[in-house]
């Protein structure tokens, strides 16, 4: 049956005609000064299971409030007790006598007639079954059920016979809940709904999968049908979330509806009776379960998108995220009049689309009309965002929020969690912009000392449209007339005044964060007079630098062509900082961008080819010398140049600097003929190219990259690992741990040894023995086959149960104890030899192929090596199997011919890449189903490029190329950050930056054939694992930067 069907228009008639009488409405209240009147409902007629959820839908229809409001307990069948606030109202509702519906015929009465000796008797009754035993004959003779003792009361309106419905054929209420919140997931207008703790329990497979912690509880993830989720959380069983507490969140939530704050679906509020051994008696103990169901959010919270350093924080996701966050806060304010009181980043979460959702309202507090202000003496909230007022006097108001939201805003424009630290804006954000300028104005004027000179969220939203507000604020005096109440505010000024910013900049308060007191002068100096803020370097556009000295002058890089174009291109990084050594070749990458849907022409040439003379761009490692280098870029690719300073004993005395200009055109055919134009000819690069570009139909635009001179000390090393040749034969398979510093190896002969990176000694060494069947002893007997030809193939750790299993030449699957060194198990998988294996990151699951066998198998060890699924790829064999590293229900495989993607509960793909081949997941902060591939044919112009394809719609989305790399032939991801290896057949490994802005970050020569590479699969590695022939080499990468040095 559908609740939210029900005729509410009743429940608002009777709900009216209480207030009028007694002015109250029809809830209950837990610590009411009024004595409880119990009632009891039975139920004749109905066309659903009765439930107490459903029953306190019910009295929700009937008589108007909130279901949970009720307290419904089921005492028998179709009878069940409900309070209400005060006994006058439950006497009211008695006279009632019944209500009926379509859908319901139900009776009120009153349990003993709301008389004195109600609680009495109802506690006795309750003690008496708790504890089994009859009832002290002074008081009753015979033992009866609570529904007994009722019915003798209200016999006559029990129903019985044609008014009772057989449980058989009531609907299973389960059904009903899974329905109901299905209806609300694709309806923003449904109300939340009662759930019941035994549907959250099924929807969240037992609160298996944790996808959130807080101070007051735990969220977990909740599926919904076949695609539907949400995010569940329960409250903690501590005394810190009263149900007081409880209350005003659950009130605030059913109330507030706008797309900045996040939306209840649902709520759980159930207490079981339970008994325990009190003083040596049995008595009921009331357990409760308070859940909150939410709709999922999938992309983390704002304090993850700052706190990760690898997220492409583009200057337009940061101001919608700003100004979301600010629409949220002005409905809280001014629709409902609520004030959140613990707003910050990890209490806001972020959509599939960057949208802001305003979360956790344990806090929060409902002011009445003409109500501004609220003085407590408990101080709740977060320090660093807790407005000063509220820690030295208790005083609440809707300026605490704004105060919490300057600091926020502050956060997210520095791109730290750290403090607030002005210096550092200049690194990510172009101050040149206005919106940037608005929202620094903005944070600075929130966090205020003084709460009466910061803005309301009136005034923000008017700031952030481009209105002019008037706000209270202090000038600043020279130095000996200050006011200590609130910032001092200062017009900026850039160096270059045909470039000044006309945005003001202040000192934060003192007290901002109890860890920030030492290091809130960092932001701005009070001392100073006047203040220039740099603008960082855009993609295109390169402000003033700051003088260092009389005489000296910046350069300025101009752009000539369409602004929305050059938001599309990239030049990374500005400044080429070498850091010299004697005698050695240094060599530092440069990543130009194209993400337009044009072809474009990027032209790097030095401005001063005498002080360039030590520098040369290089290509398939031949000089090209000072010369220019032209490169056509396709559209929405990127591609690596690399930059390399002479060998030569005394550092260079000059820096030099290189012209990059982008001339894009609407085919490749024009820039074809641009480049055979360039390399014939000098032009002066302000007129005869500019000119020549336009009469081809395109449009230039121009960046200036400076090379110089870094320390040396600033460079990581890579570690090497060598294991003695005289124990090994050939390595052929490696595995690395994910939490040990191990390392496992398969060689000739089938030995198996783990290794310790680190100390460089052996943990274990042993050797796996071949099973003989009667068919390979009579190939063996007839010499087509002998131990010398038999391998071991692709051995994997199984960390959580400290085992690791290894594929054969005869089809076997065996699995050993790493740490007894004991045969767990062995089984026959397939009939050729098993050469790929893929552990599950969690499950008991275990995938198997071979190169040559079209069928992929999914094993369950935990079920006696139960086998659970095939997969047929098609008269493909498989080269790599891998596992989504979000949704590890989907797995990937790799053919020489395609990549196809599957779902473990199903035979057939979901997706199928045709020509692509060494397929692995790109990591992603959104809910982007990303996958980096190389191509099939080395005939193609594709050979020496990566794709990067969209799952979801089989479509390359990006490339990814280097100059001089030659043809790449293999890929690596990092499973949980945005991180791409790639190797090219020059002996070459590249680290990618993998996020938006796809940026190469270093170049690893080495002096091997690189047989494979890996990333170790934890959060926290930092390491790619190089494997040659008889040595691996181990890059260490700074998430910062990607640095390293071989």
């Amino acid at each position: 049956m559908d609740l939210q069907g029900l005729d509410h228009s009743p429940g608002l008639s009777f709900q009216a005609k209480i207030w009028e009488r007694f002015g109250k409405p029809v809830v209950f209240l837990e610590g009411h000064g009024l004595r409880e009147s119990f009632l009891v409902i039975s139920v004749a007629r109905c066309k659903f299971r009765l439930t107490e959820i459903s029953v306190a839908s019910m009295l929700q229809a009937i008589l108007g409030g909130s279901a949970h409001s009720f307290n419904v307990k089921k005492l028998g069948d179709r009878l069940f007790k409900f309070s209400v606030s005060s006994e006058e109202v439950g006497s009211y509702i008695c006279q009632s006598k019944s209500f009926e519906c379509e859908h319901f015929k139900v009776f009120f009465h009153p349990w003993g007639n709301g008389g004195p000796q109600s609680m009495a008797e109802l506690q006795a009754w309750e003690q008496g079954q708790a504890s089994g035993c009859a009832r002290d004959s002074r008081n009753m003779k015979q033992k009866k059920s609570y529904a007994d003792v009722v019915r003798a009361n209200i016999g006559h309106h029990v129903p019985t016979g044609d008014n009772a419905i057989p449980v058989s054929a009531e609907m299973d209420y389960q059904e009903n809940e899974q329905e109901a919140l299905e209806r609300i997931l694709s309806d923003a207008g449904v109300e939340p709904i009662m759930l019941s703790f035994a549907f959250l329990r099924k929807i969240t497979n037992d609160f298996s999968q944790e996808i959130g912690r807080g101070g007051f509880g735990v969220v977990y993830m909740g599926f919904i049908g076949r695609s539907g989720k949400v995010a569940v959380k329960k409250l903690s069983k501590t005394d810190e979330v009263s149900e007081g507490q409880f209350k005003d969140e659950l009130k605030c939530l059913i109330r507030v509806k706008h797309k900045n704050i996040v939306r209840l679906l649902g709520y759980c509020w159930e207490t079981q009776e339970k008994v325990v051994k009190f003083n040596g008696m049995y008595v009921l103990a009331d357990v409760r379960r308070r859940f909150l169901c939410f709709e999922y959010v999938p992309n983390g919270s704002l304090h993850d998108y700052i706190k990760d350093k690898f997220h492409g924080r583009e200057w337009d996701t940061c101001y919608q995220i700003i100004e979301g966050i600010c629409h949220g806060l002005y409905y809280l304010h001014n629709e409902e009049c609520i004030s959140h009181l613990d707003l910050k980043p990890e209490n806001i979460l972020l959509d599939a689309d960057k949208v802001p959702k305003i979360t956790d309202f344990g806090l929060s507090r409902h002011f009445g009309i003409g109500q501004s202000r609220i003085i407590t003496e408990t101080i709740r909230g977060t320090l660093g965002y807790t407005a000063p007022e509220y820690l030295d006097k208790g005083e609440l108001s809707f300026k605490s929020d704004i105060f919490s939201l300057g600091i926020t805003i502050l956060k997210l424009l520095k791109g730290s969690t750290d403090p607030p630290d002005l210096q550092s804006w200049h690194q990510s954000l172009d101050l040149d912009c206005p919106q940037v300028k608005t929202c620094i104005k903005i944070a600075l004027l929130c966090v205020d000392n003084d709460q009466r000179k910061r803005p309301t969220i009136r005034n923000i939203i008017e700031m952030l449209n481009g209105k002019e507000t008037m706000i209270e604020m202090v000038s600043t005096v020279n130095g000996n007339s200050r006011n200590n109440s609130g910032p001092s505010i200062k017009k900026a000024k850039s160096v270059n005044d045909a470039h000044s910013m006309d945005i003001y900049v202040a000192p934060l308060p003192q007290r901002i964060t109890t860890e920030a007191n030492s290091s809130a002068s960092d932001l701005v100096d009070d001392q100073v007079q006047s203040m220039s803020l740099l603008a960082a370097p855009s993609p295109l556009q390169r402000v003033t630098v700051v003088p260092k000295g009389s005489g000296e002058t910046g350069t300025q890089i101009r752009s000539l062509g369409s602004t929305e174009i050059s938001k599309l291109l990239d030049v990374h990084p500005l400044e080429l900082r070498f850091p010299f050594e004697p005698y050695k070749l240094i060599e530092r990458p440069m990543t130009l961008t194209n993400r337009t849907d044009h072809p474009v022409g990027f032209w790097i040439i030095p401005t001063n080819p005498d002080t360039s003379s030590h520098i040369h761009f290089q290509s398939y490692f031949l000089w090209r010398g000072p010369s220019c280098c032209f490169q056509i870029m396709e559209p929405n690719s990127t591609w690596g140049a690399v930059m390399t300073m002479k060998q030569c004993e005394p550092p260079p005395w000059d820096t030099c600097k290189f012209e990059v200009l982008m001339i894009v055109m609407s085919s490749e055919e024009p820039l074809k003929h641009l480049e055979e134009y360039l390399t014939s000819r000098k032009l002066n690069m302000d007129s005869s190219l500019v000119k020549r570009v336009e009469e081809l139909g395109g449009e230039v635009h121009r960046a200036m990259v400076k090379a110089v001179i870094c320390d040396p000390e600033a460079v990581l090393h890579n570690q090497k690992f060598k294991p003695p040749m005289l124990d090994f034969r050939h390595i052929r398979y490696v595995d690395v741990h994910p939490t040990e510093p191990w390392i496992l190896m398969a060689q000739d002969g089938g030995h198996v040894s783990i290794w310790n990176y680190q100390t460089q000694e052996r943990v274990m060494k042993l050797e796996v023995t071949r099973v003989h069947t009667p068919a390979t002893l009579s190939r063996w007997a007839r010499g087509s086959t002998s131990d010398h030809w038999w391998f071991v193939f692709c051995p994997k750790f199984i960390a959580r149960e400290q085992w690791f299993a290894a594929g054969d030449t005869d089809g076997w699957v065996r699995v050993y104890s790493y740490t007894t060194m004991d045969k767990v198990m062995e089984f026959k998988a397939h009939d050729e030899p098993v050469c790929l294996l893929c552990v599950h990151p969690t499950r008991p699951l275990l995938l198997t192929a071979t190169y040559n066998d079209e069928w992929i198998k999914l094993w369950d060890w935990s079920k006696n090596r139960k086998f659970e699924n095939k997969f047929n790829t098609q008269r493909h064999g498989s080269e790599r199997l891998m596992w989504h590293p979000r949704d590890t229900n989907i797995f990937a495989s790799v053919s020489t011919s395609n990549v196809k993607v599957w779902e473990i509960r199903s035979s057939h793909p979901t997706a199928t890449l045709k020509g692509a081949k060494k397929g692995c997941y790109l990591y992603t902060e959104s809910n982007r189903h990303l996958m980096v591939t190389l191509t099939s044919d080395w005939r193609t112009s594709e050979k020496d490029t990566s794709q990067i394809w969209d799952l979801q719609t089989e479509e390359c989305v990006h490339k990814l190329g280097l100059s001089g790399s030659g043809i790449i032939d293999d890929i690596a991801c990092h499973p949980t950050l945005p991180i791409l290896a790639t190797r090219g057949t020059a002996r070459t490994v590249c680290l990618w930056d993998a996020r938006p802005t796809y940026r190469l970050q270093k170049i690893i020569r080495l002096k091997d054939t690189v047989k494979g590479m890996e990333f170790i699969g934890t959060e926290n590695s930092t390491r790619l694992f190089v494997f040659l022939d008889r040595e691996v080499t181990i890059v260490k990468i700074d998430l910062g930067t990607v640095r390293t040095n071989t």
